[in-house]
């Protein structure tokens, strides 16, 4: 399998001072800016009796910043009941117009992520699986945007340091005639956390808890009657509580939904509740920005019709 693909970006500026910035000296002295793009790619699959192979790479250049290779490598196997899959992959970024004239030190480079997974799975009989999988991610030169709180002209893109996060997921099912669920549990923790714009403390990053926990089970009551109930828990999250500017807390969140729907021939109609204990939810920035976590939306009873012709 193979690919290219080419694009070209022009950005103009306009004269009427909206930012006090002149556009004969906004993109470095020029009112007009352009960039190409060029891109390649390539994959091979070999399936064999031992082993099923998947080897790509994709090749990028883009005019402002060089060139730059990311390669894909999958291994993957499945026997009666257990697969296995190891894979190893990397992804680039390349920072827009807008990010490479607002480059606070020079010229932005491209942000790099690598990214080790091993999945493994069981299945025990017809009714309960089980899925683990570990992975390592590492973000490598990330595009950072820092705003000059103190009302001066230092806002702008740069290149931080080295970010990289290691966890696990895991998810167990069991499926019956008249019931079926699953439970899923994820962890992470934070490796190199040196980036102060987005560390949380020294395990986390901002807004993302360390821990979730999903749950689903559907009721089969009738041929054409369902119920079900599904919620998840998810671990405490640092963040920046405005106006104070040290790093707080929000306690760990449970929430629960619950839905009930019957079934015509064409037709559908489904009555639910989302949020059933009305938590106060928040959603926090992943970032060191001005705003504290914004209130979100609390219990919800809606009705919902379905026709499918």
């Amino acid at each position: 399998m193979l690919g290219m693909r080419y694009f070209h970006d022009v950005a103009r500026a306009f004269d009427d001072s909206f930012d006090g910035v002149s556009a004969s000296t906004y993109y470095y002295g020029r009112s007009t800016i352009s960039y190409n793009d060029y891109a390649g790619f390539a994959q091979y699959d070999l399936d064999t009796r031992w082993l099923n192979l998947s080897v790509g790479g994709r090749y990028e250049y883009y005019s402002p910043v060089g060139g730059h290779f990311v390669p894909r490598v999958a291994l993957t196997k499945a026997w009666q009941k257990f697969h296995l899959k190891a894979l190893y992959s990397q992804a680039s970024r390349i920072p827009g117009i807008n990010v490479e004239q607002a480059a606070s030190d020079g010229v932005v480079k491209p942000e790099q992520t690598s990214d080790y997974e091993i999945e493994a799975g069981y299945q025990f009989n017809d009714s309960l699986s089980l899925v683990g999988n570990i992975f390592y991610t590492q973000l490598d030169k990330p595009i950072i945007y820092t705003a000059d709180t103190a009302g001066g002209s230092s806002d702008g893109y740069y290149n931080g340091t080295k970010i990289s996060t290691a966890g696990m997921e895991s998810q167990l099912r069991w499926d019956q005639p008249q019931f079926s669920s699953s439970l899923s549990c994820s962890f992470y923790r934070a490796i190199d956390n040196a980036v102060a714009y987005v560390r949380g403390d020294e395990g986390s990053f901002l807004a993302a808890p360390t821990v979730k926990v999903t749950a689903s089970g559907t009721w089969h009551l009738m041929k054409s009657l369902d119920w079900n109930n599904s919620g998840y828990w998810i671990s405490d999250r640092q963040v920046y509580a405005y106006p104070a500017a040290g790093v707080t807390s929000l306690p760990p969140e449970f929430i629960m939904n619950t839905f009930l729907n019957y079934k015509f021939k064409y037709a559908s109609i489904g009555l639910g509740v989302q949020d059933l204990l009305n938590v106060n939810r928040y959603a926090p920035q992943p970032y060191a920005g001005g705003s504290g976590p914004l209130p979100l939306k609390g219990r919800e009873v809606f009705l919902k019709l379905q026709y499918t012709f």
